[in-house]
């Protein structure tokens, strides 16, 4: 109990110095009071905490980071976990990174498919373009880039960047239907601009009576 207290008004005071002291103590919950800290506040994070620290620690310090946005510390870790090839956790930190580095980053490992969803929630700029030459490069095969990214990446991208998924979509959709992977983007698409998505749907009918339409539970986990 003390030693929780004192890393609580270190916590007030911003004081990492307690915090390094505490981070290989032997109780979980000190652990995790020292790593909370040190995401927040801590200049610099060596990468061999990586190897030291427990995992449900390093999950603590990941969320303090990717919360308070610390994109130099996360740059930092990433390099270090990418390393290890420990990839989900690097994936969960990658989005926080400045722009040239997650662009630098992107091709050089094979990421999980989770990255793609946290980009498109925190960096869909980042994503336009990729897509773009995915179509490019797959002329007459449109689908192949319709189905190379889940259905809640899409979704996200709708929510985020609605105008450049509407043109996509003008552009590379089959005329008489949409692609199935867009369905859960049709609600934040018509929440951009009902009669774009009017427009779309009236040249597909047969498509949306046979399929349907999602209602809006696709979009109701994403953030406003």
């Amino acid at each position: 109990h003390r030693r929780m207290l004192a890393l609580q008004l270190a916590q007030l005071r911003r004081d990492t110095a307690l915090a390094w002291q505490a981070i290989d103590d032997r109780s979980i919950s000190v652990r995790g009071s020292a790593a909370k800290l040190l995401g927040r506040h801590a200049e610099a994070i060596p990468v061999e905490l990586l190897d030291r620290l427990d995992a449900a620690s390093l999950s603590v310090l990941f969320a303090q980071v990717v919360k308070q946005g610390r994109a130099e510390i996360a740059e930092v870790l990433v390099e270090g976990l990418t390393a290890r090839e420990r990839l989900a956790e690097a994936a969960y930190l990658l989005p926080v990174c400045k722009v040239e580095h997650i662009a630098a980053k992107l091709d050089a490992v094979a990421w999980p498919e989770r990255i793609w969803v946290r980009l498109a929630k925190v960096q869909p700029t980042l994503l336009n373009p990729r897509i773009e030459g995915l179509f490019a490069a797959n002329p007459g095969r449109a689908d192949l880039v319709w189905r190379r990214f889940e259905p809640s990446v899409w979704a996200r991208l709708a929510q985020r960047e609605p105008a450049q998924v509407a043109a996509w979509l003008d552009r590379h959709a089959d005329a008489d239907s949409l692609p199935p992977n867009l369905s859960a983007a049709l609600t934040q698409l018509a929440r951009w601009s009902p009669t774009w998505l009017v427009a779309a749907l009236s040249t597909r009918v047969a498509w949306v009576v046979q399929h349907g339409l999602q209602d809006d539970a696709p979009g109701r986990g994403l953030d406003r």
